[in-house]
This record gives C-alpha cells, structure tokens and sequence, in this order.
C-alpha cells in the first residue's frame, strides 16, 4: 500500500542506522504546537497520524510494526474459542502473547508498570532515561522502542507537566543526535492521540442489566453478554451471540456517553448508530478498493458533504467510494479520521484474534473500564474511540515524512522495516 500523503521524500535505506521510538499517546495537536513555539526543530515538521479502531496501544503496535494479531484489544480479553475471559494484571507484569512485543528492542520491564498510574511523571522520566542507556550501549543498527509510561502520564498529568514531560523528550533526542558522531536517523511517533479532557464512567452493566442483558464470563443463553474491563478507555467491545448483535448494537448506544455503536452485519457490511436514532452501513468489496456507505437512515459519521462535494456516485447499495483521491481526503475528515479503512480493519480482524461482536466508541469525557481503578486514578484524558481526538497521533523525523500517515505505515518510511528481525 502507498503511502496516504505520498512517498516520503528521502526515506531511510534498509543499511543506514536509525532508531524509532514510539512515544505512547500524545495526540498531533499538543506535538505540533510544541513545534510551531519552536521545540523539537532537529525534526521536521510533524505529520498527523492516524490510528486504528479502537484507538488503543495494543492494536495499534501491532499494526505499526506489522505484527501477527494480538489475542484481545487489552490485557484482559475474551477467547472466543473457549468461551472465557482471559488475562489481566498478570500479563501486564509477566508479559503474555502479544507478538508486537518480541519486535521492541526496548520497552519498560512489565514490573514497573503495575505503578505507572501512581507515580506517571517519575516513572515516564525514569523509562526516557533507561532507552537513552540501552540505545548508548546498543551496536544494532536499526532500533525499535516504545516508551510504554507515556500512556499514564498522558492520562493524568495537567497540561504544563506534559509539556515538562515532552520537553525532557526534545533534550534527550537532541544529546542523543549530539552524540552520534557516524549519523543517527530517529522517527519519533506516537501510536494514537488522547481526549486531553476529564472524563467519567459510562454505567455498562448495570445499564445492559435494565434492558434485560446477563453480563457474564461466558456465554450459554441469548441474552448473555461479556464485557471485558481492564484500562479506562474510550472504547467498549462487547460479546455476545451473533443473532444478537443487532439489537445489544441499539440497547448499548442508548447509555450515557455511548457516541456510536458499530456491528458487523455481514462478511463485508458494518452498521454504525448513534444516540440521535440514526443509523448508517458501510460495505466494501473484496479487493478493498472500493466502499459503499449508506446514509439513508442519517449521515451517521458525517461524510455525506465530502462525498457529494466529489460527486460520488449514488447507487442502490449507498454512495461509491472508490476515487483515490476522496479515499485520501476521508482519512483526515472530522470528526471521524479514516473511518472506511479503520472500521474495515476492525470488522476483518487484522490485528485481533478475538474480534468482539459490537464495539462502542465513546464520546470524549466518557471511558469504561475496570472500577478499582477509579480508586487511585484521576483520569484527564483518556483514547480509544473513532473521534479524532482519540485517533490522531503524530509522526516526525529527521527527515522529511508524508504529510499523513496511518500508523501502518509509519515504519515503511525506514527500509527494512517491515522485514526486520524480531528482537531478541
């Protein structure tokens, strides 16, 4: 696949050495402000990224590295083969079976992580300072990190400590570039965006509970639904029998700070609704060259202005969308980037094993997840769901980059990267 904003105008040969470091969560618009007041100028102007749906760590690694899937969209995930719910804390500490993981040379050892949401500014600091050692001492050629404490602090800290925080990160890259006297390329990016705005519990259980729904470990009858916990994000993926799917879909969408609801109708269909009672589908063909979205029941994503403005073509199935050059302007179309690719991306599985029946996007100021951890977190901000605050990362290096990227492409502006060995 091309690039969205072109080929990248001096991409970095497989031989040259360059380090890539992924900076977890800071969404574009707090990276290019610090770069219009004049910080990080070693790099070029940084380009909009956007990520995959959900907007979430664990998919999105593994689409940028161009990993094999990972069995759930967090720690704690639902296999569908045996019908239980999985994982948790443990995996987080021990690590578990997400393959992206195997394709870091460095990323923060997993004991720490349990108090990221305690200490996130000291502990973002003290992970910056050990990839700044482990990149000293490294002979590898080509370097892959993920500053994985960045998450917590991005969801908690206030805005002048993240900023504190970034600028720790421009002075390191400046000594690390100072430093390398043979010549250094370093890609800086980040694997999706973040709310930057307080947001409070969405009531999942006890609000499935009133419409008639059994939230369970497993499921038997055909009102059983399994909704895993972990992180407090911005994003739900509920499972439930498939001839359910539809109506958990319209019961969900219905709780306070649900912003849209999507299940897939068929191999190749995804019914999307709101709040608002609108309800839209998209299709796509098996080529994945051209979509039909269908808006006769509300413009659920509001595309209908973009797609008449290049006369798309209107037929039974919805407007046909094969234009290279709309596709191009849909993937950073408010409020809903890249939505085409992204939620066919979801429905087909590529990177998760077990893909959920329904997944809810939650509005900005709303999150889900496990309640314990509302006891000692403050969350300022939070990811996950299809807007773009939550979607819309960055990427910048010391080279000039596309002037958008999906995160999969990210690493195909350094060559070899796709191919690279695992690291050890």
């Amino acid at each position: 696949m091309s690039l969205v904003g072109g080929r990248s105008p001096h991409p970095v040969s497989a031989g040259e050495r360059w380090l890539a470091i992924c900076v977890d969560g800071v969404p574009f618009n707090l990276m290019a402000q610090l770069w219009n007041d004049g910080h990080f100028r070693m790099f070029h102007r940084p380009s909009p990224v956007v990520s995959t749906f959900p907007s979430h760590s664990e998919v999105a690694l593994t689409a940028a590295l161009h990993a094999p899937p990972v069995p759930g969209y967090e720690h704690r995930f639902f296999d569908i083969r045996r019908n239980r719910l999985r994982g948790g804390s443990a995996l987080t500490v021990f690590g578990g079976p997400f393959p992206y993981l195997r394709r870091l040379d460095y990323t923060e050892p997993g004991l720490w992580k349990g108090l990221h949401f305690v200490f996130p500014e000291e502990f973002a600091l003290a992970d910056l300072g050990r990839l700044c050692e482990r990149v000293k001492r490294s002979q590898k050629k080509q370097f892959v990190a993920h500053l994985a404490s960045f998450d917590a602090a991005l969801h908690t800290l206030e805005p002048d400590q993240l900023r504190n925080l970034l600028l720790e990160v421009e002075r390191t890259m400046r000594r690390l570039l100072e430093e390398r006297d043979e010549g250094l390329n370093v890609l800086l990016f980040s694997d999706h965006g973040n709310t930057l705005q307080p947001s409070r519990m969405v009531p999942v259980r006890s609000g499935l509970r009133e419409a008639g729904w059994r939230p369970r470990t497993h499921l038997v009858r055909p009102t059983d639904v399994v909704i895993p916990e972990y992180g407090l994000v911005g994003f739900v993926a509920l499972y439930c029998h498939p001839e359910a799917r539809a109506h958990l879909a319209a019961d969900m969408v219905s709780l306070p700070g649900v912003d849209l609801t999507l299940y897939l109708e068929e191999a190749n269909s995804v019914v999307i609704q709101n709040r608002q009672g609108q309800r839209a589908s998209i299709r796509w063909d098996f080529q994945g060259t051209t979509y039909w979205y269908s808006a006769d029941q509300g413009d659920v994503l509001g595309l209908v202005p973009l797609l008449e403005a290049y006369s798309a073509e209107q037929t039974r199935r919805g407007y046909r969308i094969h234009h290279p050059e709309l596709l191009r302007a849909l993937v950073l179309h408010q409020p809903y980037p890249d939505t085409l690719h992204r939620i066919r991306a979801w429905a087909e599985s590529y990177h998760v094993v077990n893909r959920c029946d329904v997944v809810a996007s939650l509005a900005p100021g709303y999150h889900y997840g496990k309640p314990v951890f509302e006891w000692f977190v403050e969350l300022k901000s939070t990811h996950g769901g299809l807007d773009w605050s939550s979607s819309v990362g960055f990427a910048m290096a010391t080279w000039e980059l596309p002037a958008v990227l999906r995160i999969e492409q990210v690493l195909d502006c350094l060559g070899g990267a796709r191919d690279r060995p695992r690291a050890s």
